[in-house]
């Protein structure tokens, strides 16, 4: 096709034509800025709450962080005071438990007249007095003292004999407690 119009209006089209498609640019620019302004503000106003919800949610987990420190506070008091009563508790003896376990390291035919304990028992030697029917008597008392967990340092000192009939001699025993026998 030829174009018949003057060379000043053809150009004035095209110019016309480059305005309108600059025109669209400019109008596409600005929405994008737009679009652009309004998400940074979205963005913007949303981390605002959270950043508000995050400082509630510190506030709070301060404040029960400061009740718990309370309840830590009395779990540790609760703590040493059960370790102090577990010390006495340890340290403690039941004398019934000594005398039943030490009863039952006299075998048959033995006889003791008397017997005492005190907290210094247990960390000195002992002499004890047992009446004895006879020499196997006396062996199995040294034996039975000798393999005990709860005894040690178990001999037998002097023997000597008695004027009674049932039991005609008395041995020395020496030895040890451990305080083992009374826990």
């Amino acid at each position: 096709m030829i174009n018949l119009l003057p060379q000043v209006q053809q150009k004035e089209i095209r110019a016309g034509y480059s305005n309108t498609l600059l025109l669209r640019y400019v109008i596409l620019l600005i929405c994008a800025l737009a679009f652009l302004g309004i998400s940074i503000g979205i963005t913007y106003i949303s981390l605002n709450q959270a950043a508000q919800q995050a400082d509630t949610t510190k506030r709070e987990n301060e404040e029960k962080a400061a009740n718990y420190l309370e309840t830590q506070a009395a779990v540790a008091k609760l703590q040493s005071d059960l370790a102090s009563a577990k010390s006495l508790f340890d340290n403690e003896v039941h004398f019934s438990k000594v005398i039943t376990r030490l009863s039952g390291l006299f075998p048959s035919g033995t006889a003791v007249d008397s017997l005492q304990f005190d907290s210094g028992s247990f960390s000195q030697p002992m002499t004890l007095s047992v009446q004895v029917r006879d020499q196997a008597a006396a062996e199995a008392l040294q034996q039975n003292f000798s393999s005990s967990p709860y005894v040690s340092g178990a001999s037998l000192g002097k023997i000597s004999t008695n004027n009674s009939s049932r039991y005609p001699y008395t041995v020395e025993l020496i030895f040890t407690l451990n305080k083992a026998i009374g826990q």
